[in-house]
């Protein structure tokens, strides 16, 4: 893409976790919900009983139903449609809903706690929907956010480097904030959309698989790569293996050093 194309990423980023939403559980949550992602949430905001937490863009709703154990009520949203049917099917008893977070179902001031989790680098219009989730957020209401640095995340980003080395970038778009790195990105985007008292700072998340097939199986559908040659495919799985061996333990898992930005800020 010669310009930033925000149609061309929303498309892109629906398609490919409506494919990816059979599969989310069992091969993306570890990199993505489940490792270190909840404490990170809880040391950035207080969340008790008496709170009702919004968990924008929810997947198959893992990390939402961990913030029931300590939330009074957890509301999930994703805008793909086969996300929040894995969610309704995985944690019945939590209230999941089909939702862009440019446009909340939700009236102003619905919200106490907002988590955004590894979510923001696949929103096609960030400041818009920061916006927006600052709207449905009550005064004071707080705000938390978990967004994974593409150049120190070697879990997911072997994959990525792999596939940027055979693949031309608009085949696999990303959002506008995919190379955030610094923290003053998202407090400037903080601040820009209304929000104060707007703090970031990198923070280590180590991330462990017991298979690099984890992490091929969910690459392979989320960035649509069964469509093309096979010899493309053979070449971005060798790559995949190449950059991850470094991280390979004696027992074959692999333990990736990853880093987040871990941002908060005030409604």
């Amino acid at each position: 893409m010669s310009h930033y194309d925000a149609a061309a990423v929303e498309a892109h980023e629906h398609g490919a976790w409506e494919g990816a939403a059979p599969l989310y559980v069992e091969y993306v949550a570890n990199l993505t919900a489940t490792s270190g992602q909840l404490e990170i949430v809880y040391d950035l905001v207080s969340v008790d009983a008496s709170d009702r937490v919004l968990d924008v863009g929810c997947g198959p709703g893992v990390l939402s139903a961990q913030l029931t154990t300590q939330a009074g009520h957890v509301t999930g949203v994703d805008f793909s449609a086969a996300m929040i049917a894995e969610a309704q099917r995985l944690h019945p008893g939590i209230d999941f809903q089909v939702a862009n977070a440019e446009e909340l179902p939700f009236e102003d001031g619905s919200f106490d706690v907002a988590v955004v989790n590894y979510c923001a680098h696949h929103l096609a219009r960030p400041d818009k929907a920061f916006g927006e989730i600052r709207r449905v957020l009550r005064p004071d209401g707080r705000l938390a956010v978990v967004h994974p640095i593409q150049a120190l995340q070697p879990s997911w980003g072997s994959f990525a480097e792999a596939v940027a080395a055979v693949l031309p970038p608009e085949t696999v778009p990303g959002g506008a904030l995919l190379d955030a790195a610094q923290p003053k990105v998202y407090v400037d985007l903080l601040l820009e959309c209304g929000y104060r008292d707007a703090h970031c700072e990198a923070r280590q998340k180590p991330v462990s698989i017991t298979s690099l097939d984890v992490l091929l199986e969910a690459g392979w559908v989320i960035a649509g790569l069964a469509a093309h040659p096979q010899d493309i495919q053979d070449r971005i799985e060798s790559g995949v293996r190449d950059r991850s061996a470094q991280y390979r333990n004696a027992d074959g898992s692999y333990t990736f050093p990853d880093t987040v930005l871990a941002a908060h800020a005030v409604a």
